[in-house]
């Protein structure tokens, strides 16, 4: 149990001041700390009382932070003004109950085609070529020496059926899956992501895997044999630990965050010794203009996407809207060019509709979205 757990009388007593206005700072931020006691929780219904769900409006991910900061910043979420409490807590926007609604309608519908979240998609395929289409009823599989199964024992191919080579995992844009390696390793997948990896490790070396997109890794130790996952411009090697990476080919930069443990982060670069640096838990590297660098950040806001969530910490618009569009499935273009100095925080459901996501960003007021079939266009506001 959380041992943040407020009463549930006084929880409610606490929401009711702060939809009035009149919640002070520290009541608000109780709030918050009641509320991130369940933001890394794996099964939110189950840990929270009727009244508490209630409160939350059955969208426990749908909260916004913001505080202010010199560089703009928009905050996604219903806008409120606060009047009566301190401007170091007006900036804070809880939307997880819908606060209020308004009449602004700031996206336009045309010609809309229905747009869905994504789901469990993937497929796999052998060395032979054949390929597997991944049930969307499972969640993961798990590789063994017996073959290919579900997460919840049901077999998918015997190993007498697969030659002991390599295979690769893929998800689709609008897909995610699990894997378990023949180790115990587990890799979480997020869209448009493959990874390449043996069957087996027996009598190899190191265990070498290869990714291309997004992964988050709970690495089985194993001193003997160093786990390794090469991507493009790097390299990273590690014993057991808990990462994600980020190296998708429509990014700019190639991000390693690093939850527990320890990685040696090396760069590839046209064949040249690159730099390396071994990351400690909380640090992010980040390879931009073939240069690394370390930086210090909030690791939930790297594996958002395994909570079921987007958390955007000073995200720009096209930053985020390409993560809108691997995960719906989308293709996201932008008529007049793509705005300048929008950022925004905040935290979004991963399975809200599209429009749900679209309607938060554009109550800024400086920009709208028109959705024509799966095409989304980012305009300057008419207003």
């Amino acid at each position: 149990m959380s041992s943040n757990r407020i009463p549930e009388d006084r929880l409610l007593d606490l929401m009711a001041k702060f939809k009035k206005g009149i919640a002070y700072d520290e009541e608000i931020k109780e709030i918050d700390r009641w509320y991130d006691s369940y933001v890394d929780a794996e099964t939110y219904r189950d840990r929270i009382s009727p009244g508490e769900w209630d409160v939350l409006g059955q969208r426990l991910l749908h909260q916004t932070r913001a505080h202010a900061r010199s560089r703009p910043t928009r905050r996604i979420g219903t806008v409120i003004r606060l009047a009566a409490i301190p401007i170091a807590a007006a900036v804070l926007l809880f939307i997880g109950v819908r606060l209020l609604h308004t009449s602004k309608q700031p996206t336009e519908r045309v010609a809309q085609e229905e747009i869905t979240p994504g789901g469990n998609k993937a497929t796999i395929r052998l060395a032979d070529g054949r390929i597997l289409d991944l049930s969307a009823e499972q969640e993961g599989v798990v590789v063994s020496a017996a073959g290919i199964s579900y997460l919840d024992g049901t077999a998918l191919v015997e190993s007498t059926h697969m030659q002991i080579d390599h295979a690769v995992i893929s998800t689709p844009a609008g897909g995610q899956y699990q894997l378990t390696l023949p180790d115990g390793t587990k890799v979480w997948l997020n869209s448009s992501t493959s990874l390449k990896y043996p069957v087996s490790f027996s009598g190899k070396s190191e265990r070498a895997v290869e990714l291309d997109g997004e992964a988050y890794f709970e690495v089985h130790r194993d001193e003997k044999l160093p786990f390794k996952v090469n991507t493009r411009k790097q390299t990273v090697e590690v014993l057991g630990t808990h990462f994600s990476i980020n190296s998708y080919v429509d990014e700019p930069d190639v991000k390693t965050t690093l939850i527990a443990g320890s990685v040696r982060v090396k760069t590839i670069l046209d064949n040249r010794d690159g730099e390396a640096v071994v990351l400690k838990p909380g640090e992010q590297s980040v390879i931009a203009n073939d240069r690394l660098a370390v930086y210090d950040v909030d690791v939930q806001s790297a594996i958002d996407w395994t909570k079921g969530a987007f958390i955007f910490r000073n995200e720009s618009l096209e930053h985020i809207m390409r993560r809108v569009a691997r995960w719906y499935n989308v293709t996201v273009i932008y008529p007049q060019g793509v705005p300048e100095n929008e950022y925004f925080k905040g935290r979004i459901s991963r399975f809200d509709e599209v429009q749900t996501v679209l309607e938060m960003l554009a109550e800024t007021g400086d920009i709208r979205f028109e959705t024509h079939g799966r095409v989304i266009s980012v305009l300057p506001s008419a207003e």
